[in-house]
C-alpha cells in the first residue's frame, strides 16, 4: 500500500513538472509570437513614412488642394457678408417719408418769409415806389416759386442720393472682368468712386458712390464705354486708362460748351477758356440733378441784373455779370482742377461794393434741406476747439436747455464722411433766428442719426446757437 502511495506520489510531481514545462515553453512561444507581431508592424508604420520624392510632392500637392479649397470657401462667406452689408447701408439712405415732408415745409415755410422779409427791408432802405415793390416781389417770388416747384419738391421717385446704378448682362460683365475680376479689380481703383456688386437673376447691377457728382458720372460713363468695347478690344490696364481719360475729355468738352453758352448769353467777355470751363463744370457739382450750381448763378445773374437796373446804381454791369457766377465758383474747389484755377480767379478785380450787392440780394434758399444740416455740422465741429460752451447765450434760452445740450461732437463728425448727405453743399448759410428753423434742423438731425448712427432720436442733444451754428 505504502508503494502504491509513493508511485501516486511519483507520478503527480511528474505530472506537476511536464506541466510547468509545457507552460513555460508554450509562454515562451507566446512571448516570440507577440514579439514577431510588434516587430512587424513596427516595420509596417516605418515603411509608411519612407516616401520618395516624387511621393513627398505629390503629397504637398493634395494638402495644398484642400487648403485652397478651404480659403475659398471662407472667401466667398467674406465677399457675401460684404455684400449684404453694402445692400443693408444702401437700405439706410432712404428717408422717411415723413420726417421729409415735415422738412420740406419747413423749409418752404421759412424761405419764403425770409425773403419777403429781406426784400421788404432792402426796398425801405431805397424808398422805393409802391409798384416797383410789387413788381420785385413778384420777380422774387416766381424764382423762389419755380424752383419750389421744380426743383425742391422730393419725392421717393426723383429724389437722387450720392450714388448712380447700372445693369449689364452678367456674361458681359465676366468677359469686361476676365479671369479673377482683374480688369474690375483695377477700374475699382482708378475711377474716383466706391463700386460695388449686386448678383441678380441674368444681370450685374453696379453702384458707383460718391459724394462728387463728377466722379460717380465718370465713373459710370467710362464703365459703360468698356462694356461697349468688349467684343472689339481685349480690356486690360491700358485700355481702362484710356477709356478713363476719354470721358473725362468729353466731359471738359461738354462742360466748356456750357460755360461758352452762359458766357455769350450774358455778353461777357475776355475770359480764359479754363474759367469758362469751370462755369460749365458747376452743374456737375451737386449730387443731385434737383438743382445745379450753373442754373443756379444763372437766376442769381438775371435778378442782380434786374436790381441793378431798377434801383439804378450804375455799377459796371458786365463786372456784375461776372461777379454773380464767379461767386458759386468758390464752392467747387475739392479736387485738383479746380484748386489750380482758384489763382486765376482771386486775380478777378470785383470790388467789395459789388460783392455787397450781390450778397445782399442772392437768392436765399438751398438746393436741398440736408444742405442745410452739412453746413450747420460743419461750422460746429470747425469752431467747438474755440467756444467756451458754458459761457453761450441762448435764444429762449429755458425752452432749448430743456430739450438740447451737447451730445458728441465725434458722433455728429461722422455727418462729413457720410456719402448720402456730403454732396449737398448749402449756397448761403443763415442763422436760426425762430423755433421754427429750429425745429427744421431738429427733424433732420434726428433723422440722420436714427438712420445713418443709430441713435436713439430721443437721446439727442445739442447746443443751439447762432454763434456756432450759423446755417
Amino acid at each position: 500500500m505504502l508503494l502504491n502511495l509513493n508511485n501516486n506520489s511519483v507520478l503527480i510531481v511528474a505530472f506537476v513538472i511536464v506541466s510547468l514545462f509545457f507552460l513555460i515553453i508554450v509562454g515562451f512561444a507566446l512571448n516570440l509570437a507577440i514579439a514577431f507581431s510588434l516587430h512587424l508592424k513596427q516595420n509596417k508604420n516605418n515603411k509608411k513614412y519612407i516616401l520618395n520624392d516624387q511621393q513627398i510632392q505629390l503629397r504637398l500637392t493634395e494638402k495644398q488642394a484642400q487648403l485652397t479649397t478651404l480659403l475659398n470657401f471662407y472667401q466667398q462667406k467674406i465677399e457675401s457678408v460684404n455684400r449684404e452689408k453694402s445692400w443693408l447701408e444702401s437700405q439706410l439712405q432712404v428717408i422717411d417719408k415723413k420726417d421729409l415732408k415735415q422738412a420740406q415745409k419747413l423749409t418752404l415755410h421759412l424761405k419764403k418769409d425770409q425773403i419777403l422779409a429781406q426784400l421788404n427791408e432792402k426796398l425801405i432802405q431805397k424808398k422805393v415806389d409802391q409798384p416797383l415793390v410789387n413788381e420785385l416781389q413778384k420777380t422774387k417770388l416766381s424764382y423762389l416759386e419755380r424752383l419750389v416747384d421744380q426743383k425742391i419738391k422730393l419725392s421717393e421717385n426723383n429724389f437722387k442720393s450720392a450714388f448712380l446704378k447700372t445693369k449689364v448682362k452678367e456674361t458681359a460683365f465676366n468677359i469686361f472682368a476676365a479671369k479673377n475680376k482683374v480688369n474690375w479689380e483695377y477700374f475699382k481703383q482708378v475711377c474716383d468712386a466706391d463700386c460695388t456688386l449686386k448678383n441678380l437673376e441674368d444681370e450685374v447691377e453696379i453702384t458707383f458712390s460718391n459724394w462728387s457728382y463728377l466722379r460717380r458720372m465718370q465713373a459710370l460713363l467710362a464703365f459703360e464705354k468698356l462694356i461697349s468695347k468688349i467684343k472689339t478690344v481685349k480690356i486690360n490696364e491700358l485700355v481702362i486708362n484710356e477709356t478713363l481719360d476719354e470721358v473725362k475729355n468729353e466731359i471738359s468738352q461738354t462742360a466748356f460748351q456750357a460755360g461758352e453758352k452762359i458766357v455769350k448769353e450774358f455778353q461777357i467777355t475776355n475770359l480764359n477758356e479754363q474759367i469758362t470751363r469751370l462755369i460749365g463744370l458747376q452743374k456737375y457739382y451737386f449730387g443731385t440733378d434737383q438743382l445745379n450750381l450753373l442754373e443756379l448763378a444763372v437766376l442769381t445773374t438775371k435778378l442782380v441784373i434786374l436790381l441793378n437796373k431798377k434801383f439804378k446804381l450804375d455799377l459796371d454791369l458786365e463786372l456784375l455779370k461776372a461777379a454773380s457766377l464767379f461767386n458759386y465758383l468758390k464752392w467747387v474747389d475739392n479736387n485738383q482742377f479746380f484748386q489750380t484755377l482758384n489763382t486765376k480767379l482771386n486775380q478777378l478785380l470785383i470790388s467789395d461794393q459789388v460783392i455787397a450787392i450781390i450778397q445782399q440780394q442772392e437768392l436765399s434758399f438751398y438746393p436741398d434741406q440736408y444742405g442745410m444740416l452739412i453746413n450747420g455740422v460743419k461750422t460746429m465741429i470747425r469752431e467747438h476747439n474755440t467756444i467756451d460752451f458754458e459761457k453761450l447765450v441762448f435764444l429762449n434760452s429755458t425752452k432749448l436747455i430743456d430739450n438740447f445740450y451737447l451730445y458728441d461732437l465725434n458722433m455728429i463728425h461722422a455727418v462729413e464722411y457720410n456719402n448720402c448727405f456730403y454732396y449737398f453743399v448749402s449756397v448761403k448759410p443763415f442763422e436760426i433766428k425762430s423755433l421754427a428753423e429750429l425745429d427744421l434742423f431738429v427733424v433732420l438731425l434726428k433723422t440722420f442719426l436714427a438712420k445713418k448712427q443709430k441713435q436713439n432720436p430721443k437721446a439727442v442733444k445739442l447746443f443751439i446757437t447762432t454763434k456756432i451754428l450759423a446755417i
